[in-house]
């Protein structure tokens, strides 16, 4: 396996503006619904009582609902946001992997943002500090189609940032699957009290258990897992992943 490396210092992505598609004049049709598509839709009750258009999608850990949209081009896409692919048992302690689950988990919203900076140009609402969520972003595909390659967006510096600000509409007119990420912040991402007892980098830590999460459960979205293209914005360690020897084995 192996890790193209793009970091870019501009924003590509936009804003998250992806569209729900609900049970209206402008919805898919039965046929698309259950016939053109890898991904078998069925229609759900969202909680404020409105039907939408949704998939599920079988993991390594469990399966997941996610929810269709449209892209910028008013192509059909499919989101799975709000997908936890670490848990966060302590300040300061490392990440670890997740347990399996029996019963559908809908990753249909966003999932916690990190505690992060306020004033660094983000309006942050909801926090926790466990945090480690992704976004998953998938073309609508054809079953006779391969698997897709797969690009993985470190959002911001060490200090603030989330996935769910940077959007998919204008990557998903492309045949490609995009994957956004969480990591933790600032000091309890990043602080190192030099002594051991907190040895620091447990954002770093998170990036690696993402990427692991990827080169896992990719293939059950449609992704190819020897074809992962990392790249970010601004402060993001897209560079520490193809040279951190943790990464070797997930790529």
């Amino acid at each position: 396996m192996f890790l193209n490396l793009l970091i870019l210092t501009g924003i590509l992505l936009g804003k998250s503006e992806g569209r729900v598609i609900k049970n209206n004049s402008s919805s898919i049709s039965d046929e698309q619904a259950t016939k053109l598509t890898r991904f078998p839709r069925v229609l759900t009750a969202s909680e404020s009582g409105q039907a939408q258009w949704t998939t599920v999608v079988t993991t390594k850990n469990g399966m997941l609902r996610g929810s269709v949209m449209k892209s910028r081009k008013n192509k059909d896409y499919i989101a799975f946001r709000g997908v936890q692919y670490a848990k966060v048992n302590g300040r300061f302690e490392e990440s670890t992997p997740l347990t399996p689950w029996a019963n559908i988990k809908d990753a249909l919203e966003f999932g916690f943002e990190c505690p992060q900076c306020e004033t660094c140009g983000y309006t942050v609402a909801n926090t926790d500090e466990d945090c480690l969520y992704l976004n998953v972003y998938i073309p609508d595909l054809r079953p006779t189609q391969n698997e897709l390659a797969v690009v993985m967006f470190i959002p911001d510096g060490y200090y603030h940032g989330t996935g769910s600000a940077f959007g998919a509409d204008y990557f998903m007119d492309e045949e490609v699957i995009l994957v956004t990420i969480n990591y933790r912040l600032g000091i309890l991402g990043f602080l190192n009290t030099g002594d051991g007892i907190i040895p620091g980098n447990n954002g770093l830590r998170d990036m690696i258990m993402a990427l692991k999460w990827i080169d896992e459960n990719i293939r059950y979205f449609s992704g190819d897992p020897i074809r992962i293209t990392v790249f970010g914005e601004s402060g993001s360690s897209a560079h520490f992943l193809m040279l951190s020897p943790a990464s070797k084995g997930s790529l």
